[in-house]
């Protein structure tokens, strides 16, 4: 793993792996997600711990519309409206009939 944007101080700081290909990287570089709601690929909402921000990103939607009028409780709102899909399956494909809820994780 890569770890070498991680604070100096924290214990698994270490620069051996420094933009080395094919190595994983922690993003969040040590620090913990708390909320998570995606909607659909680049369509979600995330808190961090310790950080009042929210997190949102909305592809195709102007960035100053996304920071000013979506929140956190607009996605949980959508999430719960529609989260009452039904999946078909058939052997050759897999097909959401009604898709929004992917995934909501709720931590601490």
């Amino acid at each position: 793993m890569d770890f070498s944007d991680y604070p100096q101080e924290h214990p698994n700081y270490d620069k051996t792996n420094n933009k080395v290909l094919r190595k994983l990287k922690d993003e969040m570089n040590g620090k913990i997600i708390t909320h998570f709601i995606g909607l659909k690929p680049k369509a979600y909402c995330y808190k961090v711990y310790g950080d009042e921000k929210e997190h949102k990103k909305s592809k195709g939607v102007v960035k100053h519309k996304v920071s000013n009028q979506l929140s956190y409780k607009t996605y949980e709102e959508t999430l719960n409206r529609n989260c009452q899909g039904e999946v078909s399956f058939t052997l050759s494909e897999v097909r959401t009939i009604k898709s929004i809820a992917l995934i909501r994780l709720n931590m601490l």
